[in-house]
């Protein structure tokens, strides 16, 4: 292999490696995004059945969320909701993540991420 040869073989390995860890550093909020829809879905899925968002649940959605990276959680949902009744929850917070630009440093970005679903409350009043 001429000398030619070996730097053009370095660059492109070096373009390529820039390339995955670009993706991999891009990547991250979808994934982070997918854990913080679950996290909500259970939940809902916890007023769907207990006809509300109590203190404590709703305490446990921001520990759990705060423990998965995402800060400045705010949270509206109802406490009580009648049987039949549409409940609403809305979850929003912020998740800051780092990236690599293009001269090699390290940037933070911040995405906030706004969860909203509604459901029916299946539970009669106990």
């Amino acid at each position: 292999m001429s000398t030619g040869q070996l730097v053009i073989l370095t660059f492109v390995i070096i373009f390529l490696f820039m390339f995955a860890v670009g993706n991999i550093e891009y990547s991250l909020p979808f994934f982070q995004r997918l854990k913080f829809d679950n996290v909500c879905n259970r939940y809902l899925a916890i007023i769907q059945a207990e006809g509300g968002l109590n203190t404590l649940n709703r305490n446990s959605l921001v520990l759990e969320l705060e423990d998965r990276g995402f800060t400045n959680v705010n949270i509206s949902a109802p406490t009580k909701v009648s049987w039949n009744s549409e409940a609403v929850l809305r979850v929003e917070a912020d998740y800051t993540f780092k990236t690599t630009t293009g001269d090699i440093e390290k940037k933070e970005n911040t995405r906030k991420v706004v969860y909203e679903n509604k459901t029916r409350v299946m539970t009669l009043e106990r």
